[in-house]
């Protein structure tokens, strides 16, 4: 496959494709700059996709953006036992991987919402902001980059929500702008009473809930941020040692189609 259609075959998997400078038969960079410092492995500016067809750079490479659309976490030699002890504890499913021009390996994930820390994953993991050299683009030892798991092999993979809350970074809100929130997850939790079979059904039930009252919010909370705050609003609960309602209340309740709705505040005013 021609390099053209390289550029427009990616761009059909949602990645933003950028024209790069390639490697020349005599081992230099397209740019022409004698001492380039960064042979085959920058931007080529003042492109458009007609020149690959027209041939007028033909031994130009291709780039992913790697902040549009794609996150992309770097992982170096030193970190591959720790990108393979992070998969197994997050459950971490299968997404395209791509092998990088320093002998690295990079991770696609869909982008999140939330900003992504560049370094709290562990050693030799690092978030990617700058463009990324991307398969099939040449070496300067003459190889070609390849796909380890290749776009057409697979959808691209989400960060799990556990791994997700410890690598977004954006600031919490003060607890004013949350206050409205903890309300509500209190609210729901109470109302779940009685209702489930276990605690992570209510959980489950609740930060439901919550992620759908936050989509209203007026700016709303970052996702890593609303699962901290329901799980500290709920232990916050259960760490008061209060007593469960009483199930007269409950199925007085669900008899006139109610629900437990400020028992709370009855029961830490009566305290």
């Amino acid at each position: 496959m021609s390099m053209s259609k390289w550029f427009k075959h990616l761009q059909g998997f949602g990645v933003k494709t950028i024209p790069w400078h390639g490697i020349k038969p005599d081992g230099s960079c397209t740019c022409s700059i004698r001492g380039c410092v960064n042979v085959g492995d920058h931007p080529l500016s003042g492109f458009s996709l007609g020149m690959f067809d027209e041939g007028k750079w033909p031994y130009a490479s291709i780039a992913i953006d790697a902040c549009e659309g794609v996150a992309v976490l770097e992982v170096t030699k030193d970190g591959r036992d720790g990108w393979s002890e992070l998969k197994e504890r997050h459950g971490i499913k299968k997404t395209w991987v791509a092998k990088g021009s320093n002998g690295s390996w990079l991770v696609f994930f869909k982008r999140p919402t939330d900003l992504l820390s560049v370094r709290p994953w562990g050693n030799g993991m690092s978030i990617r902001r700058d463009p990324i050299l991307a398969p099939p683009s040449l070496l300067p030892d003459g190889k070609r980059l390849q796909w380890i798991v290749a776009p057409w092999e697979c959808k691209l993979g989400s960060i799990p929500g556990s791994l997700l809350v410890i690598v977004t970074n954006q600031a919490r809100q003060p607890m004013g702008d949350q206050s409205a929130t903890q309300e509500y997850i209190k609210f729901v939790y109470w109302a779940q009473e009685g209702k489930h079979d276990s605690a992570k059904g209510r959980m489950d039930c609740v930060l439901k809930k919550t992620i759908n009252f936050n989509k209203d919010n007026c700016p709303s909370i970052s996702e890593g941020d609303l699962y901290n705050l329901v799980e500290e609003t709920i232990q916050g609960i259960l760490d008061s040692n209060l007593p469960p309602v009483p199930q007269q209340a409950i199925e007085a309740a669900s008899l006139f189609g109610g629900e437990i709705a400020d028992h709370l505040t009855y029961r830490e005013a009566g305290k």
